[in-house]
C-alpha cells in the first residue's frame, strides 16, 4: 500500500487553536524520492460534534480534495473522493477515494495518505520516500497581517553571532544553530538551497558548461547588480549597480548605510504575512573590513531590529517574530593567492577554455574565494587531484565517482566514501597514507554506540549530528552533493578543491574591485571546513535544533511567501541538439483565481500566454526573431507560473542582446478579459545555460 508521511508546519500559534470557528491552514512540505520537493495545503474546519471538514490541494498541480471526517481526541480520520481530469488523477481512467489520517500534537500535525485499495499509486501525490517536513513555530504565512521577518545576511559565521549572543546582545534571541552550508560553501548555491530553488547552471554566475565546453555566465552588469538568484524573491533587497559597486569599494561606510535603509524600510511592509530580506552588504563587509567591522554592522543591524521591534510592539499590540539566518561562515583571515596556473603547467597540465584533449583543465571564479572548481576530462579526475593536492596552500581535493565514491585526496593521504543511496548511508575507508579529515575516529565512536550497519556504514543524518562542530563538518553528504549533476548545480567540477586557511583563489571582476578598494582583503569562504562553511540561523521565537542543512530551513519555517514573490518573468537558456531552448517561466497573473472564483484549471483554461523575442538594436527598430501564442492548459505548470519552452537558440547570436516579452491573458466565463499583464527582461546573449529575471 503506497503510502505518503508527513509532518505540517503549523500555521497558527498554538495548538488549542487548531480545531477554531475558521479554518485552519497548514503548509505541508517534503521531498520525492529524497529529492524532489513537494508542497501542498491542509485546510481544518471544526463543524462541531467531532466532526470536522478538510481540504487538501496542490495548487501547482491543480490537485484539490475536499472531505468530512470525525475527529477522535487529536486525531482525524478521513476519506477524499480521489481528484479526477488531467491534473488530478490516481491513473488515467481511474477513480478511487485517498484515506487521510492526522494527528495534531501541540504546535504541530502529522499524517499519512494512503491510497484507496493499496493496489496503485497515487501518482500525482504520492510516491515512494517522500521525505517528512520537521515541526515548526511559525504562523500562518499569505494574504495576513505582517507578523515575521526572515532577514538573510549574506556570510555572518555561527561563531560570531553567537559569541554576541551569548554577551547578550539582540536581546531576546534564543541560543542560534549552526547553519551547515553546501560545498562549495558560495552565496549562490547556499541560498539556492536553503530556499528550495531549482538547481543553478553553475556554483557562481560565471561557471564552465559541461556540454558546451567553454566558460559561460552573466554579463559584468549582473555580476554587480544580482549576486544570487535567490534575491529576486526578497521583499527588500538594494537595487541598482552603483550601489552594488560601491559596495565592495567602501564597503563599511556604503554597505551598513545600506543595511539600515532596508530594515527601517519594514515598517511599510504589507502584501504577506512575513517579509524576506536580503543583506549582501555583510558578506562584502567580511571579506574586505573584517572581523571588528562586521562586528559593527552587526550592531547597527541589532539596533535597527530593536526598534523596528519597539515600533511594532506600540503599533500591533503584539511582537514581531524575527529569523536571522546566513548562507556560510568566513575565514576572517586575509589570504595569499594560490599559485595554481603556474604549478598546473610544471606538471603538464595545459589550462584552456575549452577542455578537449586530456591533461587539459578550466576554472573560472567571480570573487576572492577558498575554494576551486576544475573541470577535466573524467578519466583525468585522480590524477588532477592528486596533482593540486600537492600545491602549498591547497588543503584537499575531491572528486566523485558515479554519485557512488566520493575520493578524498590530500598531501596527508587518500580516503574514499561509499555511499548507498537506498539506506542513505556512508562508509568510509583511507586509501593511503593518514587520515586526510579525521572521520576514523567519528567512525570508531558511531561503531562503539552501535550506529554502524554490518558494512560500517553510517547514517548520514547520524554523521551529520556528530560533525557538526568538526573541522570538516558534513563532509561526505556536502561533497556528494557539490559533484552531483542537477542537486547543487547543472554544471558540477571534475574536480574540487578546497584551500588551506590563510590562501585564497581569485579572478575576475571581484579581484579587480579588490585591488582598488582601500580596504584590501580580509578573509574569504568557499572551502570545506568548519570556519568556511559554517553560517548561523537564529530567532527570537522558537529554540532551534543545534545544527541544520540548508535543505532544512523550509522544515522550520514557512517559505510560501517568499516562493510567491518570484520575478514576473524568468528566463533561463539551455542547450540541446537542435540548438537548444529558451525556457521561459511567466508567473500566472495575480488573483486570477480568487477574483473570478475559478479554480486552477478553469483559470488555465481561460488563458492564454504570448511570447515575444526581439534583437535589441540601437537607434533602429527591434525585429522580431519569434513570437507564438499558447494555451494556458496546454503548458507546464510549476506552482505560479507557467513554462514555456521556445526552441529558438539556434536563431539567437552570442554578444547580441535581445528581448523577451510575454504578455498573459485571463478571461471570464463570458470571454471577457479580466487579467491582462505583459512583462519583459533583456537578455545580452553569451550562450546557452544562463539565467535571466
Amino acid at each position: 500500500m503506497t503510502r505518503i508521511c508527513l509532518l505540517a508546519t503549523l500555521l497558527l500559534g498554538c495548538a488549542s487553536a487548531a480545531f477554531a470557528d475558521d479554518p485552519e491552514v497548514y503548509a505541508l512540505s517534503g521531498r520525492r524520492d529524497g529529492i524532489q520537493r513537494y508542497q501542498a495545503q491542509l485546510e481544518v474546519e471544526d463543524l462541531g460534534n467531532k466532526r470536522v471538514r478538510l481540504r487538501w490541494s496542490e495548487p501547482d498541480r491543480g490537485v484539490d480534495m475536499e472531505a468530512e471526517g470525525e475527529r477522535i481526541g487529536g486525531v482525524v480520520r478521513v476519506r477524499f473522493p480521489a481528484p479526477t481530469g488531467a491534473r488530478g488523477r490516481l491513473v488515467a481512467g481511474q477513480g478511487g477515494t485517498v484515506l487521510g489520517i492526522y494527528q495534531f500534537v501541540e504546535d504541530r500535525v502529522s499524517g499519512v495518505l494512503i491510497e484507496g485499495d493499496g493496489a496503485l499509486p497515487w501518482r500525482i501525490a504520492v510516491e515512494r520516500g517522500l521525505r517528512a517536513a520537521a515541526p515548526s513555530g511559525f504562523s500562518p504565512a499569505g494574504k495576513l497581517a505582517f507578523k515575521r521577518v526572515v532577514l538573510c545576511v549574506d556570510g555572518i559565521p555561527h561563531q560570531v553571532l553567537s559569541e554576541l549572543i551569548a554577551q547578550g546582545r539582540f536581546k531576546g534571541f534564543k541560543t542560534p544553530a549552526r547553519m551547515v552550508t553546501v560545498f562549495p560553501s558560495l552565496s549562490a548555491i547556499s541560498w539556492g538551497r536553503l530556499f528550495g530553488l531549482p538547481s543553478d547552471v553553475g556554483y557562481q554566475v560565471e561557471y564552465y558548461s559541461n556540454h558546451l565546453g567553454k566558460v559561460m555566465g552573466a554579463t559584468k552588469k549582473q555580476m554587480l547588480t544580482q549576486t544570487v538568484r535567490a534575491e529576486a524573491r526578497m521583499h527588500y533587497r538594494h537595487h541598482g549597480l552603483i550601489g552594488h559597486a560601491l559596495a565592495y569599494v567602501f564597503p563599511f561606510r556604503v554597505g551598513r548605510k545600506q543595511v539600515r535603509k532596508l530594515i527601517h524600510e519594514l515598517r511599510e511592509h504589507e502584501g504577506s504575512r512575513t517579509a524576506f530580506v536580503y543583506a549582501y552588504q555583510t558578506d562584502a563587509i567580511a571579506h574586505m573590513m573584517g572581523r571588528e567591522k562586521l562586528v559593527a554592522v552587526l550592531g547597527d543591524i541589532e539596533q535597527e531590529l530593536t526598534s523596528l521591534q519597539e515600533w511594532f510592539r506600540k503599533e500591533k499590540g503584539e511582537e514581531l517574530e524575527v529569523v536571522l539566518v546566513s548562507d556560510h561562515g568566513h575565514t576572517m583571515v586575509s589570504g595569499e593567492l594560490v599559485e595554481i596556473n603556474d604549478h598546473l603547467e610544471r606538471r603538464g597540465w595545459k589550462l584552456v577554455e575549452e577542455v578537449r584533449k586530456p591533461r587539459q583543465v578550466n576554472f573560472s571564479s567571480a570573487g576572492i574565494l577558498s575554494s576551486i572548481a576544475l573541470h577535466c576530462q573524467e578519466a583525468g579526475e585522480p590524477e588532477l587531484a592528486g596533482i593540486v593536492a600537492e600545491l602549498e596552500g591547497v588543503d584537499l581535493c575531491t572528486y566523485d565517482v558515479d554519485g557512488k565514491q566520493q575520493f578524498v585526496v590530500s598531501s596527508r593521504g587518500v580516503a574514499r566514501f561509499d555511499y548507498h543511496a537506498k539506506s542513505d548511508r556512508y562508509a568510509y575507508s583511507v586509501l593511503s597514507g593518514s587520515d586526510p579529515i579525521g572521520y576514523q575516529a567519528i567512525y570508531l565512536e558511531l561503531a562503539r554506540e552501535g550506529k554502524l550497519d554490518g558494512k560500517r556504514r553510517a547514517l548520514s543524518r547520524d554523521l551529520f549530528a556528530r560533525t557538526m562542530t568538526h573541522k570538516y563538518p558534513d563532509a561526505a553528504h556536502r561533497i556528494r552533493l557539490g559533484h552531483k549533476p542537477g542537486e547543487l548545480v547543472q554544471n558540477p567540477a571534475n574536480v574540487l578543491v578546497s584551500l588551506a586557511k590563510g590562501y585564497e583563489n581569485a579572478r575576475g571582476i571581484v579581484k579587480k574591485i579588490a585591488a582598488i578598494s582601500p580596504s584590501g582583503r580580509s578573509g574569504t569562504h568557499g572551502a570545506l571546513t568548519q570556519d568556511d562553511s559554517v553560517g548561523v540561523f537564529a530567532s527570537n521565537f522558537m529554540q532551534p535544533f543545534p545544527g541544520m542543512r540548508p535543505e532544512d530551513l523550509e522544515r522550520v519555517i514557512d517559505l510560501a511567501d517568499y516562493r510567491a514573490n518570484r520575478p514576473p518573468l524568468e528566463v533561463v537558456t539551455a542547450p540541446g541538439p537542435d540548438g537548444g531552448t529558451l525556457l521561459v517561466e511567466a508567473k500566472v497573473p495575480a488573483g486570477s483565481e480568487g477574483s473570478m472564483g475559478q479554480s486552477a484549471a478553469e483559470v488555465d483554461e481561460r488563458t492564454t500566454v504570448r511570447i515575444t523575442v526581439r534583437r535589441k538594436r540601437f537607434l533602429l527598430r527591434d525585429p522580431v526573431v519569434w513570437k507564438e501564442t499558447f494555451k494556458a492548459n496546454e503548458l507546464q505548470r510549476s506552482q505560479d507560473a507557467y513554462q514555456i519552452p521556445a526552441k529558438i537558440l539556434s536563431k539567437l547570436k552570442s554578444g547580441k542582446s535581445y528581448r523577451v516579452e510575454t504578455k498573459v491573458e485571463s478571461r471570464d466565463a463570458a470571454g471577457k478579459v479580466v487579467v491582462s499583464r505583459k512583462n519583459e527582461v533583456e537578455l545580452d546573449y553569451r550562450g546557452a545555460h544562463q539565467i535571466y529575471d
